[in-house]
């Protein structure tokens, strides 16, 4: 039997299958920006840099990470009040790690708490905690307005509630621990002194393989890329960069 899909993992499919449209048109106006360039072409942020950048990434997944009260998930009722503070909170935190295109962008305004929250009752499934970390991140190249491109390899990982009959409420129910290791890509522009996400795309899937749970555990990883480094991004003079080890990525289950 295939694993019951979570909230996290059908709101990135959701991003894939019907929210291209809204990526790629952000991502336009990435490449078509006529500000002009901040540093020179093939130079790596720096190690202070690359901090900041994780640490925005991280606050936008966190904004994602918002989970219905357990009271109310195991009564099956989603308040209404609930899920638009959600969103109120979600809204506001991409409206400071984003730019305004990204952040207005129908990727990041589509995100509908209600519906997930109530996707994920439907399907007998409490989810009890969402936490994403950023493993690393490799610089892919600096576009011609001087916005960089950054893959960053995430740890995903979910805990559950699962209840065997498929409702909430009916019949025993077993904890569930869930995590992956997909990696994205990151057009990263730096605002008024601070960086924020100009655009973002999934670059490599991945899925449970075991039932450990932590970034350290057996995860899938599909070698094929959705999508493509920017063509006009100017790479390093060297080869690529390796994933850079971010000093936070440890992570233990609860």
């Amino acid at each position: 039997m295939s694993k019951p899909t979570s909230w996290l993992r059908r709101r990135r499919v959701l991003w894939i299958t019907l929210s291209t449209a809204a990526t790629l048109a952000v991502a336009v106006a990435v490449l078509t920006s006529a500000s002009s360039p901040s540093a020179p072409p093939w130079s790596p942020p720096t190690a202070t840099d690359s901090a900041a950048m994780q640490s925005v990434i991280e606050a936008s997944w966190a904004a994602f990470a918002q989970v219905l009260p357990e009271t109310d998930a195991l009564a099956g009722r989603v308040p209404q009040d609930v899920a638009a503070r959600a969103k109120e909170k979600y809204l506001a935190v991409m409206q400071a790690v984003g730019t305004q295109e990204y952040a207005s962008s129908e990727a990041v305004t589509s995100v509908n708490f209600a519906r997930s929250f109530q996707g994920d009752l439907d399907i007998g499934l409490v989810v009890k905690k969402l936490e994403t970390k950023v493993l690393g991140l490799d610089y892919k190249g600096t576009l011609p307005n001087g916005d960089v491109v950054m893959w960053a390899k995430l740890w995903d990982g979910e805990v559950d509630l699962q209840f065997a009959s498929g409702k909430v409420g009916l019949g025993p129910a077993v904890p569930r621990y869930v995590d992956d290791t997909p990696t994205w890509q990151y057009v990263m522009r730096k605002v008024d002194g601070q960086w924020k996400i100009a655009s973002e795309a999934q670059v490599f899937i991945s899925e449970d393989t075991s039932p450990e749970y932590g970034p350290d555990t057996p995860h899938w990883v599909d070698t094929k890329p959705l999508v493509a480094v920017p063509s006009d991004a100017s790479q390093p003079t060297s080869s690529p960069t390796a994933f850079t080890a971010s000093p936070s990525a440890k992570a233990t289950a609860d």
